[in-house]
């Protein structure tokens, strides 16, 4: 599915709500989300999929700290400030926590932590 929107679908917005999303794209299991400024630059993307669509490298890199958590999900964010070059969100699960584990250059920390019921 494909949305694009012009300009003049949003005048009527206020400034800090002006859309940002230009288009988004499902395809082979990959949700893509486009971000543009006002003026139509590129502003960033993401990109949310599942363990089997991870990059290796990425990958390895969690699993061989948190190899008993299950990965459910991944959101792989770029911007305009980090040239392109992706963060990956790792959303992790096991029987007691959610985990949200950043991969940004190759360095991991835990983004965010909870505990379950």
């Amino acid at each position: 599915m494909l949305f694009t929107a012009s300009s003049n679908d949003f005048q009527s917005m206020p400034f800090n709500l002006w859309i940002l999303i230009h288009s988004i794209l499902s395809l082979n299991g990959v949700s893509n989300l486009i971000y543009y400024t006002k003026k139509g630059q590129w502003e960033g993307s993401l990109k949310v999929y599942s363990e089997d669509k991870l990059a290796r490298d990425i990958r390895d890199i969690v699993k061989r700290e948190y190899y008993d958590y299950d990965i459910t999900s991944v959101q792989e964010i770029e911007t305009f400030d980090s040239y392109g070059i992706p963060t990956y969100i790792v959303h992790l699960e096991d029987s007691n926590n959610i985990k949200l584990i950043r991969v940004r250059y190759g360095v991991m920390d835990v983004y965010s932590a909870f505990k379950k019921g």
